[in-house]
C-alpha cells in the first residue's frame, strides 16, 4: 500500500508542489503595504502577523497606537478584537472536551444564572460553539460601555429559534458557553482564561482590561478611549496580533505539543453544519467560521472578522498550508484596507509555496450561479423582512423599482434567473456602484418558505423571508419615540429616535444611520399577541422580541432599550 499511497499523494500535490517561501521579500513587501495602509488619512495603526508551520514569519506594524500622545503601535500592542475572542472560547471549551468536564453534544444544565425565554433543554454546547442554538444575537443595551459598571444581562435571554433550526450569530451563545465553562471549573471565566490558556501558551499581551498599554479607539481622525464589551466570552477578549499568532500556532493541528489534542484541533475547522438547508452551504466549525475556497488548491479558510467599535480584526487560518494571517487596526475606517491586506499576504504565500494563482481582483461575478441545495425558485413578493429592514418591489417592466434603506434601486434580471442592483440617484438614474453591483438577489422557496437569497463573494446568503402578517392594531400609537435609556452603542451609531409606522398594514419601526448616505432602514414588525411584537422573518438576525406598551405614555421596548412617545 505504500507505494499506491506515495502516487495519490505525488498526483494531490504535482500541480502545486511545496517549495520554500522567499520570507523577505514576502516581509518587504507587506512592509511597504502596511505603511501605506497606516498612512491613510484618517487612519491610526495597522499590525500584521504570518505564521507558517508553527512559525511566526511576518511581524510588521505601522502607525500610532495613540495619536494624541504619539505612541507607536507595535505588533505587541494590545488592542480589542470584538468577535476573535471566540476563538479563545473555543479553545477552552475543546480544552475543557480533552478533560472530559465537557461534552459537546450533551444539554446543557439549566442552572447558569440565566434562564430562557422558551424551552432550552435541547440546547448542547456544539450549537452553542457553532451558532445553532436559537438564542438571539445579542441583548443590545449595555454591550459596550465606558465607564462605571457594564448593564447585566437580563435574567431571562431571548430564544428566537428552535435550538439546531439555522445559523444565527449569537454572542449570547457564548456567553452562556462561558458560563458553562466557568461553572465547571469553579472559576470566573477571566481567571479560566488566564490559567488554561493565557499562561501555559505565553500570551503576555493578551486579557480583559484596558490598561495604559492598550491602543486607543480612532473615528474620523480623533483619538477616543476605547470602549469594553460587557459579553467578554463573545467579545471582550483584548489582544496583541502577536499573541493571536502564537495562539494559531498552538492551534495548527500539525504543531507538537500537548496543550489541546490534535482531534479537537482538526474539529476546530471541520464543517459542523454542512447539511442544513436553512444555511445555504455557509460552513462553521468549532470558534470559526468556514468558507471553501473556489479556487482550486486553496482549500477551507477558517475566518473571523470583528468590527468592534473603532477597531478592527482579520484572523485567517489556512488549514492544508498550516498558514495564518492576523491584520488589526485601531482605526473605524480600517475594515477595506484590512481586508486587502490579509488576502494580499495569503495571495503572496500560496502562490510562492503552491504556485496558486492570486484572486482576480475585481473579479466580475460568475456569469451563472446555481441555486444551493433546497432552493426552489419562485416570484418575488411585494415585500420581504430583512435585518436591514423592509425590501419593497414593485414591477417596472421586466424591472423592478426596489424602495430599502430609504434608497430606491433598481433591479435588473440575469439569464440564470438571479438579479442584479443598480442604485437609482435622485430616485430616477440607475448608477452602477461598485458594492452593490457586486451583489445578486433571488426570490425562493426554501423548506417551503419564500425567501430571499443573496449571492456575494461565492457565498449564498439567507436574507429574509415574505412578510406574511400585519400589525395595522398598532395605527393609534404611530409617531416618534426618543430613547430614555441611551448607551455608548447608540451614540456611536448616533440613535436618539425611532418612528413607529404603519404602512399598508406593515408596522415598522424606523431609525437613520449617518453613513456617506444617510440610510433608513424600516423594521417590520410581527404580532405575537397583546403587547408582544417580534422582529418580522424567518433568518439571520430576525425574530427579536419587540414589546409595545399602551398608555398614558406610549413606550417601545427593544433589546433593553426604552423608547417613550413624543406627545
Amino acid at each position: 500500500m505504500r507505494p499506491l499511497v506515495a502516487l495519490v499523494m505525488c498526483a494531490w500535490f504535482a500541480p502545486y508542489g511545496a517549495a520554500a517561501v522567499d520570507w523577505p521579500a514576502v516581509n518587504a513587501q507587506l512592509d511597504e503595504a502596511v505603511a501605506d495602509a497606516a498612512d491613510q488619512r484618517r487612519a491610526a495603526g495597522v499590525a500584521l502577523v504570518i505564521v507558517h508551520a508553527g512559525e511566526q514569519r511576518v511581524a510588521i506594524a505601522h502607525g500610532l497606537a495613540d495619536k494624541r500622545s504619539g505612541v507607536r503601535l507595535t505588533v505587541d500592542t494590545p488592542m480589542p478584537i470584538g468577535d476573535a475572542s471566540r476563538l479563545f472560547t473555543a479553545a477552552l471549551a475543546m480544552r475543557a472536551v480533552d478533560r472530559k468536564s465537557l461534552v459537546l453534544d450533551a444539554p446543557i444544565a439549566t442552572d447558569l444564572s440565566v434562564g430562557f425565554s422558551q424551552d432550552a433543554s435541547a440546547v448542547t454546547p456544539r450549537q452553542l460553539l457553532t451558532h445553532h442554538s436559537g438564542l438571539a444575537p445579542n441583548w443590545l443595551r449595555g454591550m459596550f460601555y465606558q465607564d462605571g459598571e457594564a448593564d447585566p444581562l437580563p435574567e431571562v435571554l431571548p430564544l428566537n429559534y428552535a435550538p439546531g433550526e439555522l445559523m444565527n450569530s449569537s454572542n449570547l451563545g457564548y456567553v452562556v458557553l462561558g458560563r458553562l465553562l466557568q461553572k465547571a471549573a469553579g472559576v470566573s471565566f477571566e481567571s479560566l482564561l488566564t490559567t488554561e490558556l493565557l499562561s501555559p501558551l505565553g500570551l503576555a499581551h493578551t486579557g480583559t482590561a484596558v490598561h495604559a498599554r492598550t491602543a486607543r479607539a480612532h473615528r474620523k481622525g480623533k483619538t477616543l478611549d476605547p470602549l469594553m464589551a460587557r459579553d467578554t466570552p463573545a467579545l471582550g477578549v483584548i489582544a496583541s496580533a502577536a499573541d493571536l499568532g502564537r495562539l494559531l500556532i498552538a492551534l495548527d493541528a500539525e504543531s507538537p505539543g500537548v496543550w489541546l489534542s490534535r482531534e479537537s484541533r482538526l474539529a476546530m475547522v471541520a464543517p459542523q453544519n454542512a447539511n442544513n438547508v436553512w444555511d445555504v452551504g455557509n460552513l462553521v466549525g468549532l470558534g470559526w467560521e468556514l468558507v471553501a475556497s473556489p479556487r482550486p488548491g486553496v482549500g477551507l479558510i477558517a475566518t473571523q472578522s470583528s468590527t468592534y467599535p473603532n477597531f478592527r480584526a482579520e484572523v485567517r487560518w489556512l488549514p492544508q498550508h498550516r498558514l495564518g494571517v492576523i491584520a488589526l487596526a485601531n482605526w473605524r475606517e480600517a475594515y477595506e484596507p484590512l481586508d486587502d491586506l490579509v488576502a494580499q499576504a495569503i495571495d503572496m504565500v500560496l502562490l510562492q509555496q503552491r504556485g496558486i494563482t492570486p484572486r482576480e481582483e475585481d473579479r466580475p461575478l460568475p456569469e451563472s450561479v446555481a441555486l444551493p441545495k433546497g432552493a426552489e425558485p419562485t416570484r418575488f413578493a411585494a415585500r420581504y423582512a430583512t435585518p436591514l429592514g423592509i425590501m419593497e418591489f414593485a414591477p417596472e417592466g421586466q424591472r423592478f423599482d426596489v424602495q430599502f434603506l430609504g434608497l430606491d434601486f433598481r433591479a435588473d434580471p440575469r439569464p440564470d434567473g438571479w438579479w442584479s442592483l443598480r442604485f437609482r440617484f435622485w430616485g430616477v438614474l440607475p448608477i452602477s456602484i461598485d458594492a452593490i453591483s457586486r451583489v445578486l438577489i433571488r426570490p425562493v422557496l426554501l423548506g417551503g418558505r419564500a425567501s430571499m437569497l443573496a449571492f456575494a463573494q461565492d457565498r449564498y446568503f439567507l436574507f429574509g423571508s415574505k412578510i406574511e402578517s400585519d400589525a395595522i392594531d398598532l395605527e393609534s400609537l404611530t409617531g416618534t419615540y426618543v430613547l430614555s435609556n441611551p448607551d455608548a452603542l447608540t451614540k456611536q451609531l448616533e440613535i436618539e429616535q425611532i418612528e413607529l409606522e404603519v404602512v399598508d398594514g406593515v408596522a415598522a419601526l424606523a431609525y437613520e444611520l449617518p453613513f456617506i448616505l444617510t440610510i433608513r432602514p424600516r423594521v417590520a414588525l410581527a404580532p405575537l399577541g397583546g403587547e408582544r411584537y417580534a422582529v418580522a422573518g424567518f433568518g439571520p438576525n430576525l425574530g427579536d422580541a419587540v414589546r409595545v406598551v399602551r398608555g398614558d405614555r406610549a413606550r417601545i421596548e427593544y433589546s433593553g432599550y426604552v423608547a417613550e412617545k413624543v406627545e
